[in-house]
């Protein structure tokens, strides 16, 4: 299926994005404000305190600030707090001694946050009340290939006409990560820069797992804000080329490629983050792309700086106020507590640490889903998770090379449903799987099974019972 990009934006000046965030401010708060979700899932952005206030909170001087901003900062101290010991308990040691830097990069997410919410409009939708029901319910989000059979026969049987479970089943399928595939044409920027990356994604992927690459490129937009502050360290023997001019990146700019970058670190880890602050890097990794995308069209980093990957980066130092007063008060010596993330090393290439990124991500991505699969704020992120993996696709290569597809096993669920058929409700997750497992291996290359096929030698083989499905 041809692929378009979901948000075609032109590139703000700063001026119009003041304007336009003090209209949103004016409207919503500092909270981000997403259609369908907002009553249920709230994404809370809190105004971060100055420096000159983050003194005043320090000396309980609450006529000074006031009443009201002085528990709000109170509230942001309390989170932070909560984010910091979850870290501090991380079971990889890397996450304790390297604290400073990895704080500070949750810092920028929720900083980017308060930036990318006035512009950015995600494709995440509430489901239906029928699929709803059934997500939130036993059967879950698709995970696993049992699970696509188990979401798709559920909503088959569900008490509704035959369009209305086919259009469910479409929704869920075409915004689950574990559902739909993607793939570029062809990889010309990625092989250029990482030939294995590029000949992924040329094979069709689940975009669960085109996610891990999207976000794994998180430090080469790290090399690109370097290339653009400049001077940068460049690994030694190696040479960096800039094509000129280097246009002028604006506020919204800089920070969605820091949240980019911000996510791919701290997606690197197990359950470190809690699962709002999960949530909250998908949605500021999606939100970068749709701000990005106008911008690459106008100066591509692959194209235009040759050599991204040797730019070495320093790693981050905290700079929230907040964040350096809650150090104090645990006693840390917080300059001596920054490093990237599982190499302990101050200065890293883009490259580098584009390596280390290589199968974390996605495995992170998957703790994270097991553990939201009935959750609506996993079906936000999961749903965002999709979105970036795609976008990030168009961001790299371009829109029109990418191609998306639904999963081998979701099309032959359709294929039940668009002949009246379901499974029976006594069908297991053995049989499920049995029945995932043969879709999976066509007869032939390229190929795929026929309804006749599955009817008459799938499901008998399986031991799957076919039953009326919804009405056309």
């Amino acid at each position: 299926m041809k692929y378009e990009f979901p948000v075609k934006a032109h590139r703000f000046t700063n001026a119009e994005f003041n304007l336009k965030k003090a209209e949103y401010v004016a409207k919503y708060g500092y909270e981000m404000h997403i259609p369908g979700f907002s009553d249920i899932v709230k994404i809370d952005l809190k105004r971060p305190p100055t420096d000159e206030e983050v003194k005043l909170y320090r000396k309980k001087d609450i006529d000074a600030l006031g009443a009201h901003r002085y528990e709000e900062i109170k509230t942001i101290m309390a989170a932070k707090k909560q984010s910091y010991l979850r870290m501090m308990g991380s079971p990889t040691p890397t996450w304790v001694s390297n604290i400073g830097t990895t704080m500070t990069l949750l810092d920028d997410i929720n900083d980017s946050l308060g930036t990318l919410s006035v512009v950015f409009r995600t494709v995440a939708h509430l489901l239906p009340a029928t699929i709803g029901k059934a997500l939130l319910g036993p059967a879950g989000w698709a995970l696993t290939l049992a699970d696509i059979v188990n979401v798709a026969m559920t909503i088959s049987t569900a008490p509704v006409t035959y369009l209305t479970a086919k259009a469910d089943l479409a929704k869920s399928m075409a915004t689950n990560p574990f559902c739909a595939e993607a793939k570029v044409k062809r990889a010309k920027r990625l092989k250029r820069l990482k030939p294995s990356k590029g000949e992924v994604i040329e094979a069709l992927q689940v975009t669960n797992s085109i996610f891990g690459i999207g976000l794994s490129l998180g430090p080469i937009l790290g090399a690109f804000i370097e290339a653009f502050t400049g001077p940068y360290r460049v690994l030694t023997g190696k040479k960096v080329t800039v094509k000129w001019p280097i246009p002028d990146l604006t506020q919204l700019e800089a920070d969605s490629i820091q949240a980019i970058y911000a996510a791919s670190v701290l997606n690197q880890g197990g359950q470190e983050l809690s699962p709002e602050d999960h949530t909250k890097t998908y949605l500021a990794a999606e939100a970068a792309t749709q701000v990005l995308y106008p911008l690459f069209l106008e100066y591509h980093p692959l194209d235009m700086i040759d050599g991204l990957e040797n730019i070495i980066l320093p790693a981050k130092k905290p700079k929230d106020p907040l964040t350096k007063l809650l150090f104090d008060q645990e006693g840390l010596a917080w300059p001596s507590n920054t490093g990237h993330l599982h190499t302990n090393s101050q200065y890293v290439s883009a490259g580098e640490l584009m390596d280390v990124a290589d199968g974390r991500i996605e495995a992170s991505f998957q703790e994270y889903a097991q553990t939201q699969k009935h959750t609506l704020l996993g079906q936000l992120g999961m749903q965002s998770v999709n979105s970036f993996s795609e976008n990030a696709l168009a961001l790299w290569e371009g829109e029109d090379q990418v191609e998306i597809a639904l999963h081998p096993v979701a099309k032959a669920c359709f294929k039940l449903i668009d002949h009246g058929f379901s499974m029976a409700p006594t069908t297991n997750d053995k049989q499920r799987q049995c029945f995932a497992d043969f879709i999976m291996y066509p007869p032939a290359k390229n190929a795929e099974w026929t309804f006749f096929e599955i009817i008459r030698l799938i499901c008998p083989k399986c031991g799957i019972k076919l039953i009326s499905g919804p009405k056309h």
